[in-house]
């Protein structure tokens, strides 16, 4: 699987280059914004992989460039301290993930390997979904990280008469976090530390699966709702773990600001990848139960700050207001 890498700074390159070419990747690489969009236009890689900060053409403007070419193109961005703002920007453009400087490789290669399953399912069971006029799907998922990819596939193969190609995309990877977010800190109970510490020993999948093992865990399940109306997607994903305090985030209203304060953490990355891609996020009280919305561009808009009202059950009253 290709993937390209575009960063002004040759040491950079060189070292991304090394790093992922061992772990089987084929690499792409461009020291600049125009030649890193003539390697797109040349290879169509799987993945692009840019800086942010970068003279004459920024990563800002080749991803623009990438996504015209290909809406469903998966671009993420290496960000420094102080372009928080430029981070935001860019995953609202469409950008799928973002990694701070300097990029920590074993949280990009755990990145790239679970992305790349999603990614390369995307042509998978095309059918007639401009036929469909509402549905309602109920899925019940083990701790298995790899039917995530499954259960997302499901959820977007009916939204694609609702949803355009620029968004179906970036949708998938919100899901993907969310879902995955509820496995590993739900009901696998894996604090962030842990996860941290296990990437940089290049032990995670081992870490899954002891504790999913674990009697008093082995049982556990995420259960998801989705309705798929004209409207848009709405989804609830309630796992069966003991919560965790989102104050940080119900509480928070700019998107850069929370961006500034994770920092290089791992802490909460789904969250705010998933507030961006989508309309409404809201946590209930416990924190185990998450609730989300994504209105098609299709359907006209209610007047703002209703959609949550409306759409929201009154058990889940804490909303994170990061609007896109």
């Amino acid at each position: 699987m290709q993937i390209l890498i575009v960063d002004d700074q040759p040491e950079v390159l060189m070292f991304l280059q090394e790093v992922l070419t061992d772990q089987g990747y084929e690499v792409l690489t461009a020291s600049d914004g125009p030649s890193g969009l003539e390697a797109y236009q040349q290879h169509r890689p799987a993945f692009t992989l840019t800086d942010i900060s970068m003279p004459g053409m920024s990563g800002l403007d080749l991803l623009k460039q990438i996504k015209e070419l290909n809406p469903e193109a998966a671009v993420m961005l290496m960000t420094g301290a102080g372009s928080e703002a430029y981070a935001v920007e860019a995953l609202r453009l469409g950008a799928v993930n973002y990694f701070n400087k300097p990029v920590d490789i074993n949280e990009l290669g755990n990145t790239l390997n679970r992305y790349a399953a999603l990614a390369a399912g995307f042509d998978y069971e095309r059918y007639a979904a401009q036929f469909m006029v509402a549905e309602h799907l109920a899925l019940c998922l083990d701790n298995d990280i790899d039917f995530v990819n499954h259960a997302v596939q499901m959820i977007i193969n009916h939204c694609r008469s609702i949803f355009p190609l620029t968004e179906i995309f970036t949708l998938r990877f919100g899901l993907y976090e969310m879902l995955v977010n509820a496995i590993e800190h739900g009901n696998l109970g894996i604090t962030y530390q842990e996860k941290s510490a296990a990437l940089e020993q290049n032990r995670l999948g081992e870490l899954l699966k002891e504790r999913a093992a674990e009697p008093e865990r082995a049982a556990r399940r995420v259960h998801i709702t989705c309705d798929i109306k004209p409207e848009g997607l709405t989804c609830r994903i309630r796992d069966e773990g003991d919560g965790f305090d989102h104050s940080m985030y119900s509480n928070t209203t700019d998107p850069a600001q929370l961006f500034e304060e994770l920092g290089t953490s791992l802490h909460g990355r789904g969250i705010l990848l998933t507030s961006l891609q989508f309309d409404t996020v809201r946590f209930n009280d416990k924190g185990n139960e998450v609730f989300i919305f994504k209105r098609s561009p299709n359907f006209p808009a209610p007047p703002p700050g209703t959609v949550a009202r409306q759409a929201a059950p009154a058990e889940l009253p804490s909303e994170l207001e990061l609007d896109p």
